[in-house]
């Protein structure tokens, strides 16, 4: 697990990733197995450095973020063929990577990402506004056209690092409020009438953390059908998913639920009935753990 950098410049943040992955090869040299999770360029330094520190770890990588494999970093990105495993926590990954870095797609898998379990058993409110939130390959300008196409009723929240301008005669009720805390961001979802979440259709990738804090909030969800949400949500039954970049989709969709409390209600209460049922921690660990075990015994 990677230490928070929030704050530092980014040549010390990445000094401190190389000199994290070296140290994560050290400690574990003499175990059987390390999972490499939450990483950035550690994961690169661990696939540079295994064979020389530790020649007989199996390794696997899980939920990593890396640049756009096909630019200047094609290459150390390569690195991703020398872990023993790769697991991914969107399975278009698979092919992506296989394609980009040529990493054999047998010693890849698809290992869903568990939702906050604390976030399930808290009571959910409505102050009657759309909330989007997060960084990462987001399109805001489709969310902002799908905004003004909807019914003038439907007010939003957006939090996010993104310059964003609020097109004339929208100021009163899109309310662009920047980045927050994660518990912050938590409590903006738990008192949203619906959540969306618009992304690109791009390699690149970007998680479903949003996602699921809404999910387990029992919210109703609007998403694009992209790697970051494909294997999460389902259509009609856990939320509503559109098309990437299609604003009129994804205004239809606003404002179906805005005039719909009942599939609010509907699509909401499955969401969470998912997170308790399917993407939970216990389940995560055992498809870990039995990975795990799969490799050790590949080297007895």
């Amino acid at each position: 697990m990677r230490r928070n950098d929030t704050g530092m410049s980014e040549a010390r943040t990445r000094i401190l990733h190389v000199l994290e992955g070296i140290r994560l090869l050290w400690d574990a040299r003499r175990a059987k197995c390390l999972v490499v999770c939450s990483s950035m360029i550690e994961v690169l330094v661990v696939g540079a450095l295994r064979r020389l520190m530790a020649p007989r770890l199996k390794i696997i990588a899980f939920d990593f973020l890396l640049p756009d494999l096909n630019g200047a970093h094609a290459l150390p990105a390569r690195l991703l063929r020398n872990f023993d495993h790769i697991a991914c926590i969107r399975s278009p990954d698979i092919e992506i990577i296989e394609r980009q870095t040529g990493a054999d797609p047998r010693r890849m898998s698809f290992l869903a990402f568990p939702a906050n379990p604390e976030l399930v058993d808290r009571e959910a409110a409505d102050d009657g506004y759309v909330y989007s939130g997060g960084n990462t390959q987001r399109d805001w300008d489709t969310l902002m056209a799908a905004l003004a196409k909807a019914p003038t009723s439907v007010r939003a929240i957006i939090s996010t690092t993104a310059p964003i301008a609020v097109p004339a005669g929208m100021e009163d009720r899109v309310e662009v409020i920047g980045p927050v805390p994660p518990a912050q961001g938590r409590e903006l979802v738990r008192r949203s009438s619906v959540v969306v979440l618009a992304h690109y259709d791009t390699d690149l990738a970007h998680g479903p953390l949003v996602l699921l804090d809404a999910m387990a909030l029992g919210k109703p969800i609007v998403a694009t059908a992209t790697g970051g949400t494909i294997d999460y949500i389902t259509d009609e039954r856990t939320g509503i998913v559109v098309p990437p970049g299609d604003s009129d989709a994804l205004a239809s969709a606003l404002e179906r639920l805005a005039s719909d409390p009942a599939l609010r209600e509907r699509l909401g209460r499955a969401a969470r009935a998912e997170c308790e049922q399917r993407l939970t921690p216990e389940a995560f660990t055992r498809q870990l753990i039995a990975l795990v075990g799969e490799l050790c015994e590949e080297s007895t």
